[in-house]
């Protein structure tokens, strides 16, 4: 049994493929460009699979720390280190980019130089208030210095957050809406808004800015992955052109 089936059985299947190769291979062409026309209707998930069931004990200490604390994986962060930033340019440079991002749909909020708050003390109505911080759109360098000494000597708020004075770096904390971070605004302000921005920026400086936060990691994953699925389609098709033609080339050689 086992040794038709490696002689004869394999050697009629050949030739019934070889006798029909004309039907075989429209076949083949045929479910080719179908399923090439299915490529539109994929869809990519814009939400993290949840491996675990809804009532599994993690999932429901991770509910319960969300409903608490918050989800923050709505943020992009976005960091320059040059010690030449503060300067009359260089700060009206960086806080033009800073708040050119807060009228896009998917951003809630941006946090950075140009929308800096600090605590001030209202001696008239004997309380405290928020109001802006000084020199965040300098007319001087000497204006841009005394801002650098205020984000970096005397609001210890800052330190570690948005400013790192021991590095020199500077960081800007966009927030986007929880609506738009798992559906395709965060898609389109990333690869329509925030990296061709950055891209104009340092062009325009010369600076070098790191991108971070989870939003933007999750967007370049995604156009990554779709761009490595084209390519798999593309060898997987060549790899099996190449399978068909040499295995009617050597069974036309064996049995014809």
């Amino acid at each position: 049994m086992i040794k038709w089936i490696n002689t004869r059985f394999w050697g009629a299947v050949a030739s019934l493929i070889l006798r029909n190769r004309v039907f075989f291979i429209l076949l083949v062409v045929i479910a080719t460009v179908f399923l090439s026309m299915q490529w539109k209707n994929m869809r990519f998930s814009f939400t993290e699979a949840n491996l675990l069931p809804d009532n599994h004990p993690f999932n429901l200490a991770y509910t319960s720390f969300v409903e608490k604390f918050g989800d923050e994986g709505n943020i992009i962060v976005l960091a320059v280190q040059d010690s030449a930033l503060f300067t009359k340019q260089g700060i009206a440079d960086w806080s033009a980019l800073t708040l050119s991002f807060q009228q896009e749909e998917a951003v809630a909020s941006v946090v950075g130089i140009g929308t800096l708050e600090e605590l001030k003390k209202n001696n008239a109505q004997q309380r405290f208030e928020m109001g802006p911080i000084a020199n965040q759109q300098p007319k001087t360098d000497r204006q841009a210095g005394a801002l650098k000494k205020n984000l970096f000597e005397k609001l210890p708020f800052f330190k570690g957050l948005l400013v790192s004075p021991k590095n020199e770096v500077v960081q800007t904390l966009i927030y986007l809406k929880k609506e738009a971070v798992n559906s395709g605004l965060r898609q389109d302000f990333v690869n329509q808004s925030l990296i061709p921005k950055i891209a104009a920026y340092e062009k325009a400086t010369g600076n070098d800015v790191r991108v971070s936060g989870m939003p933007y990691i999750r967007t370049i994953n995604a156009a990554t992955i779709l761009n490595e699925i084209g390519l798999f389609v593309v060898a997987a098709t060549l790899v099996t052109t190449l399978i068909f033609f040499f295995f009617f080339r050597s069974y036309r050689a064996t049995f014809f």
